[in-house]
């Protein structure tokens, strides 16, 4: 259970979806200090940021609090699209004319009648091994069993990480809402229906063979469905719910695919040397202004990964556009090493040309259109895509495009500028693997924790003291909580 009130207060009362939360006590690790809070069990690992809101910001969702479900890769944060839900499919049986076969299958109501027939709900089973339940608008239960409606503003949100486990999965949910309540089958009596079209002389016979055996009857439902005569209608009505429901499975399974295509091999054509570059006591500000840097030195070993830090406004981008001559230093100069060469990404996307397509802007001499176009259809523009002007792409769209671009240039240095801004949680992390395996030297301005580590970062430069250090995940934590509060 997840629970998050900006005031601390915390709600134990039961709710009209959970009776029951002692549950038994399980083994489990806890570290925490001032800042961080995690706790590891034998299922999943939660990592949480103290006094932060459980839900991060747009581009770092998992930055407050994220679950990594163990023995995979797959991880839980608040917002989570959760899009591998298999949901659950009801029937939705109120209407007679949803059986009349002539209103169903003509072309122009399908649709319509499609989403009348079924009805699609979240449900527990989630081929990520993760589902999450959301209890903070539920109806309180006071003591004398009356309802009241809450209003505050609060997350109160059960999660079940559970992997493989699903019959686990549903007796703790049962454990933790109760399970529905039914009276004693006896009390009941003796039902009998079939699956099956039946006339008046099934009826009979079924009743006369009741009396025959003497077998106590007390109901005998006829339902509208299984008194069908002509059962083709009925079958024709469940093989299209079982295609539609393939059909989803197929576009589930067909998301996962294009995911994994958000990938490019990224090796350079040649190897730098030793020291790819070096910045030699660099000075420089904006006119009338103070200086960002002032006698700035560094240096790159060649297959380093290099992150730049500091508070917002003291000169990360400034930095990368110096080492990109666009920008001209007041002292010191920037020198690249043997065979160094160099390529871009901007968090602005300035390297697009917005007036040309996909395809122009991507054009490079040592490639055919046909290579290029292989090269798009990796981050996902295929066919006629590929002829569309940049200025009509989403943010989503440009940044890939200018990702590619700079990929296919396969230099030996990669300079990134905030490289996720514009990318979903999910292409973070393919592309996140994909500079992992990078060769050749990365240097980058990212506030993204989850990227970082993931990509596996070895010093970083701390701005505006111009301090090298070796790489800390609780200084990116510190930098990004800074400039969180501070937008």
């Amino acid at each position: 259970r997840l629970e998050y009130y900006a005031n601390g207060e915390f709600e134990n009362r039961l709710t009209e979806l959970v009776v029951n939360r002692n549950f038994p006590v399980f083994d489990f690790k806890v570290q925490e200090d001032s800042n961080y809070l995690v706790i590891e069990t034998k299922y999943f690992k939660l990592q949480y940021m103290k006094n932060k809101n459980f839900i991060g910001p747009k581009y770092a969702p998992d930055a407050n609090l994220r679950v990594e479900l163990l023995n995979s890769d797959k991880e839980w944060y608040f917002n989570h699209p959760e899009s591998r839900n298999l949901y659950t499919m009801i029937g939705n049986l109120d209407k007679k004319e949803k059986y009349d076969a002539n209103k169903i299958f003509n072309l122009d109501n399908l649709k319509t009648k499609v989403k009348e027939l079924i009805v699609k709900e979240k449900g527990l089973y989630s081929l990520d091994g993760f589902a999450s339940i959301d209890d903070s608008k539920s109806l309180i239960v006071l003591e004398d069993g009356s309802l009241i409606k809450d209003d505050r503003n609060r997350i109160d949100t059960y999660l079940f990480m559970y992997n493989k486990d699903f019959d686990g999965c549903l007796k703790d949910y049962f454990t933790l809402t109760g399970y529905p309540p039914l009276i004693p089958r006896y009390a009941l009596g003796i039902w009998w229906n079939r699956n099956k079209s039946y006339d008046f002389n099934d009826t009979k016979k079924l009743l006369m063979d009741f009396n025959k055996y003497k077998i106590p009857f007390s109901i005998l439902l006829l339902s509208e469905m299984w008194h069908i005569k002509d059962n083709n209608n009925l079958k024709r009505l469940v093989e299209s719910r079982k295609k539609m429901l393939e059909k989803k499975l197929d576009e589930l399974e067909t998301r996962e695919e294009k995911y994994k295509t958000v990938t490019m091999k990224v090796e350079p054509k040649e190897v730098s040397g030793r020291i790819p570059l070096e910045v030699k006591h660099l000075t420089f500000h904006y006119p009338s202004k103070s200086d960002l840097y002032r006698n700035l030195s560094f240096e790159m070993a060649r297959g380093e990964k290099f992150l730049i830090v500091g508070e917002n406004g003291v000169g990360k981008s400034t930095l990368l556009k110096l080492i990109m001559n666009k920008l001209k230093p007041i002292k010191g100069e920037i020198v690249y090493g043997y065979k160094a060469s160099i390529a871009y990404y901007a968090q602005e996307l300035e390297i697009l040309d917005e007036d040309k397509t996909i395809l122009e802007n991507v054009d490079n001499p040592n490639y055919s259109d046909n290579e290029l176009r292989t090269f798009l259809g990796n981050f996902l523009f295929s066919n006629n895509d590929v002829f569309k002007k940049v200025k009509v792409l989403s943010p989503g769209e440009k940044a890939r495009v200018a990702l590619c671009k700079i990929l296919i240039q396969r230099t030996n240095i990669i300079i990134l500028d905030e490289p996720t801004n514009h990318f979903d949680p999910e292409t973070q992390k393919v592309i996140g693997e994909n500079f992992k395996n990078y060769t050749g030297t990365l240097i980058m301005v990212s506030h993204n924790p989850s990227f970082v580590e993931q990509i596996g970062v070895t010093r970083m430069l701390v701005l505006p003291e111009g301090k090298i250090v070796e790489y800390k995940r609780e200084l990116l934590h510190y930098y990004y909580y800074l400039n969180t509060e501070l937008i």
